[in-house]
């Protein structure tokens, strides 16, 4: 348990994860900021919250970059978010594996009360934009989970297939789809 917040103005590199909060921990708390990045953060997953009873409060302020391999902010796996996800002028959420690749996703039952806000100028991508081989990279994915608050763009939302999914699958696909 962390009674305050990550604050990062650096650099967070991790192979697999920049930051991963996991099986019942959790960041923030009354008046304290959740994540808070004007510098990059990159890993196969910029930053991973997931596992029951996992909670980040404060929400997810990005005024840098958080460029993944594969996903840039993956909820998952019963986990919540408070304080919703920004992502201010000029900062970017990037997740590509050079084809696929997801911006944001939630999923697996997670919540996210707060919304999600992608200024102007601001960009969540996910796959290769534009490129040869993108098959199913996608902005923001909601799966099997809840969203509470509006997304709002005055930005870029790009999938190599999708700019915006929701999507609820059948109890025995979920899991398989993501």
């Amino acid at each position: 348990f962390l009674l305050g917040g990550i604050s990062n103005a650096g650099t967070i590199h991790g192979d697999d994860y920049g930051i991963n909060v996991h099986d019942n921990s959790s960041i923030g708390g009354e008046g304290h900021e959740g994540i808070l990045n004007s510098g990059e953060i990159s890993g196969s997953t910029g930053i991973f919250i997931g596992g029951e009873g996992t909670s980040v409060t404060g929400g997810i302020d990005n005024t840098g970059s958080i460029d993944a391999g594969f996903t840039g902010i993956h909820i998952d796996s019963s986990a919540s978010l408070t304080g919703g996800i920004t992502n201010e002028d000029g900062a970017s959420i990037v997740g590509n594996d050079g084809s696929d690749g997801y911006g944001i996703v939630i999923s697996d039952n997670s919540s996210v009360t707060g919304g999600i806000t992608n200024e102007d100028g601001a960009s969540i991508i996910g796959g290769n934009v534009g490129g040869e081989g993108s098959v199913y990279g996608i902005g923001i994915v909601l799966s099997d989970s809840s969203l509470t608050g509006n997304i709002e763009n005055s930005g870029n939302i790009s999938g190599g297939s999708t700019g915006i999914y929701f999507y609820n699958p059948p109890k025995n696909q979920r899991k398989r789809h993501l």
